[in-house]
């Protein structure tokens, strides 16, 4: 990998690797991945201490590189 690219994510469903900055993830994958439930995370959102979801319909995504970088500036606190 090149210096200063970012990594990429394989999405299973299609075979293509997709930067994080273009990768939307589920509330349940963000749970998965912090141990926090989905009522911590609405109120981050509500607070505007977290990134809002982007909604298709009743469904919320959020992309993965915004997820990555607020983990990584909470993960020292």
């Amino acid at each position: 990998m090149a210096p200063n690219s970012a990594p990429k994510h394989r999405d299973e469903g299609s075979g293509y690797d997709i930067p994080p900055e273009c990768k939307l993830i589920g509330m349940k994958t963000i749970m998965g991945m912090t141990e926090f439930t989905h009522a911590f995370f609405y109120k981050k959102i509500a607070e505007k201490k977290f990134p809002e979801p982007i909604k298709f319909g009743r469904k919320s995504r959020w992309i993965l590189s915004d997820v990555l970088k607020w983990i990584e500036e909470h993960k020292n606190k």
